[in-house]
């Protein structure tokens, strides 16, 4: 509490937002920029994203998530020993959707539109308790469709070093369609262990085209000034925890998870271009897939300490590994030379250990203290020889609040 702020489920329907970037425009000191939530003013890579505790995978999009499946939103305004230090800025927290207490039924439907297109949303929420188990199953669909227009001018240099400036319209429309879906599974097993498996799975494909028109107002014309693009691909991730939680009466508590995680997702881009003369002069093509595999473990001991300590104890475990392959050619030649469509390979493996205290010292004041060591391995193989890393950090922290008010 001391560095963190939560946002329940009150605050998330307050203004049917039909996905969490807009949910997250509207809380303090959050700022949306192209789909990624920037905390405290620094840009979007110092901001952690984290799905239930962990990393969000690379192409995962609060665009696409509905936010009938957050149970709540936990925002970190600064780095933390839980969580990576690497998040300067701090953390945003998704924690979807928890298996109810009593039997749950809800439907949304949701139209919109956005350029004079139509699109939609679906929302629905199966829950039920059977004795000690309890079910929820959140599930989205959704379909987008807009369109857009941009004015780019570029002062530059052309193929001869010359100044070269240009001005481009881009009229372009884009579409696309996905599927979400987040089942939760609570058993308690006696009165002081609970059981918990949390699985979600996202597929979305989207689609862009259009045409930029070039005009140039000084230096030599590039090789194409009239291009007609289309473009599209798709992402599909799922990811499994299974946490099992032992609380006592005193108030002590043990939280033991481990995770499985498996992504993709694969693009292609057209470019047809003429030049001045209205002659065909460029075809372009752009295309890559990625696979990403990850196993993670992580546990947490929480004890009181006293009457306003509570001490925190824990580890984070990852393996992370990620293939990547792409391509772009220009009229039939390669403009990744030595490297077009040859396999890329890398693995990412990280532990790390950390102790945390917050301590209440009055209505008013409370302090934060923490420490995190963490290291860090990372190994890549594609055609040249195989590169290894590893870097070691100890992190020591601390947070001071002073409420203004004490209520």
């Amino acid at each position: 509490p001391v560095a963190k702020t939560v946002y329940g489920r009150d605050e998330i329907e307050k203004y049917g937002d039909t996905n969490v970037s807009d949910v997250l425009k509207r809380l303090p000191g959050i700022n949306v920029t192209g789909g990624n939530p920037r905390l405290r003013g620094l840009g979007a890579g110092y901001t952690l994203i984290l799905i239930n505790g962990e990393p969000a995978p690379p192409g995962f999009s609060l665009d696409n998530l509905s936010p009938s499946q957050v149970e709540r939103i936990e925002v970190t305004k600064g780095p933390t020993a839980e969580h990576s230090a690497q998040a300067v800025a701090g953390t945003i927290n998704i924690i979807l959707r928890e298996a109810p207490k009593q039997r749950q039924r809800e439907l949304r439907v949701g139209l919109g539109q956005h350029q004079g297109k139509a699109g939609y949303s679906v929302n629905g929420t199966y829950g039920d308790r059977f004795g000690a188990l309890s079910l929820s199953l959140p599930a989205s669909a959704y379909r987008w469709r807009g369109g857009s227009w941009a004015h780019v001018e570029r002062h530059t240099l052309d193929s001869s070093g010359l100044p070269q400036h240009l001005v481009a319209v881009t009229p372009d429309r884009y579409w696309g369609h996905g599927l979400n879906l987040s089942p939760r599974l609570s058993w308690k097993l006696n009165e002081s262990d609970t059981l918990n498996s949390q699985t979600i799975v996202q597929s979305h494909r989207f689609h862009n085209a259009g045409r930029t028109l070039t005009d140039v107002l000084e230096g030599a014309a590039p090789v194409s000034v009239d291009d007609d693009w289309f473009n599209r691909g798709r992402w599909q991730m799922i990811r499994s925890n299974l946490e099992w939680v032992r609380r006592w009466p005193d108030g002590r508590r043990l939280e033991v998870k481990a995770g499985a995680q498996a992504s993709r997702s694969e693009y292609r881009t057209d470019v047809d271009g003429r030049d001045e003369q209205g002659a065909h002069s460029l075809t372009r093509v752009s295309e890559g897939r990625n696979r990403e595999r990850n196993l993670t473990s992580a546990g947490k001991y929480l004890r009181p300490l006293f009457e306003q300590h509570t001490l925190a104890l824990g580890w984070d475990v990852e393996r992370k590994r990620r293939f990547e392959q792409r391509s772009v050619t220009e009229n039939g030649v390669s403009q990744l030379v030595g490297f077009d469509g040859e396999p890329f390979e890398a693995e990412v493996r990280r532990m790390a250990v950390y102790a945390q205290d917050e301590w209440g010292l009055s209505a008013q004041w409370s302090t934060y203290l923490g420490i995190r060591a963490e290291r860090i391995e990372s190994s890549s193989l594609g055609l040249a020889d195989p590169v290894a890393h590893h870097t070691q950090v100890i992190t020591p922290l601390w947070h001071l609040n002073y409420k203004l008010d004490p209520r």
